[in-house]
């Protein structure tokens, strides 16, 4: 997995990609956690559909979820949203199982 940027401003987005190791037969849910020193809900928001899992479409090789940062009025140091992918059935987790964006506060 990756994310791309890897470091943000409040009020801006960045994606995480999952990818399977060649195009999958038939839709997969991968399941993820989300840890670090932000707060979803409070300091960012993800675009995926369920939280807790993306789903990689029959036909592809990968599948994106969105982080948008929230903007807000309290003075924070930069935080940070990692995304860690969890075992699941249809599927085995790499080494490259986890992603970081740094929230940096204000602009």
């Amino acid at each position: 997995m990756s994310v791309s940027p890897t470091s943000i401003h409040e009020g801006g987005s960045a994606t995480y990609t999952v990818f399977a190791s060649a195009a999958v037969s038939q839709s997969i849910n991968v399941n993820y956690a989300m840890s670090g020193t932000a707060t979803f809900n409070t300091d960012y928001a993800l675009s995926t559909g369920t939280a807790g899992h993306v789903t990689i479409p029959a036909g592809q090789a990968s599948a994106t979820v969105t982080l948008k940062a929230k903007k807000d009025t309290v003075s924070e140091g930069t935080e940070t949203a990692i995304m860690t992918l969890q075992a699941g059935t249809g599927y085995r987790v790499s080494q490259h199982n986890s992603a970081t964006v740094s929230i940096l506060n204000g602009q």
